[in-house]
């Protein structure tokens, strides 16, 4: 009714932009945001409001473009830097997200935030130290911060400190009991310290949150193998697959523990059904590897 009475009005446009984007009306909002720009080229928030919008509909370079000039307009516009270094991230270019990420921790230091999305871009980046000190800033900021917790522990397991990343995944799960993450990540992590018995435990809390998840049901096969609990392991490997009938390790590990039984013709059909999966999914050294076990089975 306002556009209809004016609809010069560049504010209304905007604000109704904001409606239609939260209603998932997309293209509407930019059809809203375009107007206002066009009547008023140097609208900040409107090319802020656009970016979003081109964002949420996959064109991450024009989103990136609109966040340029809204933060050309308005400087002091921490909104259209923080979702510029996500589109920059998820574009691949991590080295202009985290420059973002340095603009924002320069002007507010004090953002949790921040710091905790700087340390996942440095992670993806390998640069790990300097992406646990910032999930160590972030945590500090704010010692709710779940994921950061679940984060960090997952750059300390990939490093090797593994009584760490299971601190960090307990507090994670203290935190918030329903996490499934961390109780399959807190599950990896006792498993690989041969804490089977604990690791089972996780996993089986996982499989209750989450239960068409195959990936638990894998790892649980894995450690169930260990046990010597081989039917169980079975079951285990059975569900991974009906949940993901192309999880060619669940064939390969499925087919090992038949071999282990004696059961050479299901050993066989599931290697062979994991080398034919290997070969399609383009993974020729895991393909050769089935094929070296097929061998010594015959």
């Amino acid at each position: 009714r306002v556009i209809k009475l004016s609809p010069k009005n560049v504010d209304a446009y905007y604000n109704r932009g904001l409606i239609k984007l939260d209603l998932g009306d997309k293209q509407g909002a930019l059809a809203d945001y375009n107007t206002a720009i066009r009547l008023k080229p140097s609208y900040a928030n409107a090319y802020y409001g656009r970016g979003k919008a081109k964002e949420l509909m996959g064109n991450v370079r024009g989103s990136i473009a609109d966040y340029d000039q809204a933060i050309k307009l308005k400087t002091d516009n921490p909104n259209a830097n923080f979702n510029r270094a996500a589109a920059k991230a998820s574009s691949g270019d991590r080295s202009g997200a985290i420059g973002d990420y340095n603009q924002i921790v320069s002007r507010k230091p004090d953002d949790a935030n921040a710091y905790f999305n700087r340390a996942a871009v440095l992670a993806k980046n390998g640069d790990r130290v300097k992406a646990i000190s910032d999930y160590a800033t972030a945590i500090k900021l704010n010692p709710q911060l779940v994921e950061a917790y679940n984060n960090r522990g997952a750059i300390y397991f990939v490093t090797g400190d593994r009584a760490a990343a299971i601190a960090d995944y307990s507090e994670a799960i203290r935190l918030k009991p329903d996490l499934a993450i961390s109780y399959l990540n807190r599950g990896i992590a006792y498993y690989a310290t041969r804490e089977y018995q604990k690791a089972i435990l996780d996993y089986d809390r996982v499989v209750t949150l989450q239960p068409n998840n195959a990936e638990v049901y894998f790892n649980r096969g894995l450690t169930q193998y260990q046990l010597r609990d081989y039917q169980q392991a079975i079951a285990s490997y059975d569900t991974a697959i009906r949940l993901q009938p192309d999880y060619a390790l669940a064939y390969t590990n499925r087919g090992l523990v038949h071999a282990q039984l004696q059961a050479t013709p299901a050993a066989t059909k599931d290697l062979n059904m994991a080398a034919k999966l290997f070969q399609a999914q383009k993974n020729p050294a895991a393909y050769e590897s089935v094929m070296r076990k097929l061998e010594k089975i015959k």
